[in-house]
């Protein structure tokens, strides 16, 4: 969607985007592609990160006398964890937070690059 808008964006006749009441960061990203964004005055716009979260097994597995066996290669290969461990471990939890960091500053990035990137 956001793409359209950039091929839209510059043609004689411009382009505004309405904002919803309640506005998210997925919506304020659809809208930096627009030339204006008009926001409901009683509404507001919540920008707050990104963030995820993985479940873990191992307590379900040990009410049921399951044991699950997988084989660890590397410290940073933390896909059995959530079948055998009940919280990540600290290098799992660095690189998820990592992980999410990252998207966030990409997010910001394309954003701040479109709204304050002068328009020929």
């Amino acid at each position: 969607m956001r793409r359209c808008l950039n091929l839209a964006v510059g043609s004689t006749a411009g382009v505004g985007c309405p904002g919803p009441v309640s506005g998210t960061g997925r919506d304020y990203f659809v809208a930096t592609a627009a030339d204006k964004i008009y926001i409901d005055p009683a509404g507001g716009l919540r920008l707050v990160g990104m963030a995820g979260t993985t479940m873990y097994f191992r307590g379900t597995f040990e009410q049921f006398g399951v044991q699950p066996q997988f084989e660890k290669i590397a410290e940073y290969k933390s896909a059995p964890e959530q079948f055998t461990e009940t919280v990540p471990t600290e290098i799992a939890a660095k690189m998820h937070n990592d992980l999410f960091d990252s998207l966030w500053q990409r997010w910001v990035d394309l954003v701040a690059g479109h709204v304050f990137a002068p328009r020929s």
